[in-house]
């Protein structure tokens, strides 16, 4: 394949399809929920009045969001009330978990690497292109979901990858 001015294309003509790891971050909204404001003195759980506490929220505001429950204080919290909080945001919320924002995030990108249909890269050399915005979770769970697949998995740009993982096929035959 050449351009315009008779120079050939390497990277088209070698058959590298390059796989870009943010098209598959999540899009959805997050949001937090810090325990802290509903404890006594921020450090205390009253049962009577968390439960009270609890029926007053607006749990609408949590519609599709994928919410971050955690504890600002340092609280020692009986198990029990993070199954409530769960029970209250269920019905609500797209996606819940114990924990920050950005470990949430990264959870979903890697759930969404893994719901990914890559079965058109079956025998190709592919390269995970280098991104300093993709966590490595995320390229961890890339690299084992397209294992099977793939003949060569790289890094990198398709231009100039380094090389991850090639599949090698035994020979058929028998040695003399």
């Amino acid at each position: 394949m050449q351009d315009r001015g008779g120079i050939q294309n390497k990277v088209v003509q070698s058959g590298i399809a390059g796989l870009t790891l943010t098209d598959y971050a999540p899009g959805d909204r997050f949001a937090d929920f810090d325990i802290t404001p509903y404890l006594f003195h921020g450090l205390v759980l009253k049962e009577k009045e968390f439960r009270a506490a609890m029926e007053s929220i607006d749990w609408t505001q949590y519609a599709e969001s994928c919410v971050s429950v955690y504890c600002s204080s340092d609280a020692i919290l009986p198990q029990w009330a993070f199954m409530l909080l769960s029970v209250k945001l269920r019905p609500f919320a797209k996606s819940i978990i114990f924990g920050s924002t950005e470990i949430h995030r990264k959870k979903c990108w890697v759930e969404n690497i893994d719901a990914a249909d890559f079965s058109h890269l079956e025998g190709k050399k592919v390269t995970l292109r280098a991104d300093i915005k993709v966590p490595e979770e995320v390229y961890m769970k890339a690299t084992e979901k397209l294992m099977p697949l793939v003949a060569t998995l790289m890094y990198g740009e398709p231009g100039l990858p380094k090389v991850i993982y090639k599949s090698y096929k035994p020979t058929t035959g028998t040695i003399s």
